[in-house]
């Protein structure tokens, strides 16, 4: 079965990166079950800078990292707002285990040499498709 987990309004990635830091979030939903696999990762983003997403393990170490260039990016305006797109599948990325209850962290690292805004201007919005 797939499906789709994005992140809330309240875990969106807002904090400000500097250049080659990150913010971890915990993903809502993604239980550290270690069924399953992560197909796909989606990025929307109000600024076009390059990306590293990580799936981090109970420990914080990176586990699965998929890295985007500012060149990946689709430029869409929607309702009078540029939006940047990112996207890779097929990663099939094991679910990690851990504690069964736990939730997966993640980090989104700045890979671009502009500092990520803070705030509603520097939302990012991740989604990742799982199989399981």
């Amino acid at each position: 079965m797939n499906y789709t987990l994005s992140t809330t309004t309240t875990t969106h990635y807002t904090e400000a990166i500097a250049s080659g830091e990150s913010e971890r979030e915990t993903f809502p939903r993604l239980t550290s079950d270690g069924i399953g696999m992560i197909d796909t990762v989606f990025i929307r983003s109000l600024e076009k800078l390059a990306w590293q997403f990580e799936i981090l393990d109970g420990s914080y170490n990176v586990i699965h990292k998929q890295t985007f260039t500012e060149e990946d990016a689709i430029e869409q305006e929607i309702s009078e707002v540029t939006y940047y797109f990112y996207s890779a599948s097929n990663l099939g990325w094991a679910i990690p285990r851990s504690v069964p209850s736990a939730s997966v962290s993640a980090n989104l690292r700045n890979m671009s040499v502009t500092a990520k805004t803070a705030g509603t201007s520097g939302e990012v919005l991740v989604q990742l498709q799982i199989c399981k």
